[in-house]
């Protein structure tokens, strides 16, 4: 199961984002908010011209989820809580999100009163 490999809730499909950063390796950090309120962080990786075979790995808890993206597809991956940062400076509660073919990469938080995104810049 996913979600005790990984600290993923869950994830589905969705239709294909048109956006042109494309890599196959992706290094992901959270935004920490207050613990009095429910967060939602969640990455949703578009598969444009293949099918792709993606490792996303939890540098917190050092566990990797496998996962297949059917070409042409975009699929949303739900993150824990407890990967938000709520630390000042260098820390390993990152993300990274690995491809077999090329991928695009985009992470929103979804807060009560404001919500964050950003397209992800390939690494590789």
């Amino acid at each position: 199961m996913i979600t005790a490999i990984m600290l993923l809730s869950h994830y589905t499909d969705c239709r294909v984002v048109e956006t042109s950063n494309s890599g196959r390796e992706f290094h992901i950090g959270l935004l920490y908010g207050s613990s009095n309120y429910r967060f939602e962080s969640f990455a949703a990786i578009s598969s444009k011209t293949y099918a792709a075979n993606i490792n996303i790995t939890n540098l917190y808890r050092g566990t990797t989820a496998y996962v297949s993206i059917p070409r042409g597809t975009t699929r949303q991956f739900v993150f824990d809580v407890e990967l938000l940062n709520d630390i000042v400076g260098l820390t390993n509660k990152s993300i990274i999100i690995s491809s077999t073919t090329d991928i695009v990469v985009e992470v929103y938080q979804m807060h009560p009163l404001s919500s964050d995104g950003f397209l992800a810049i390939p690494t590789n």
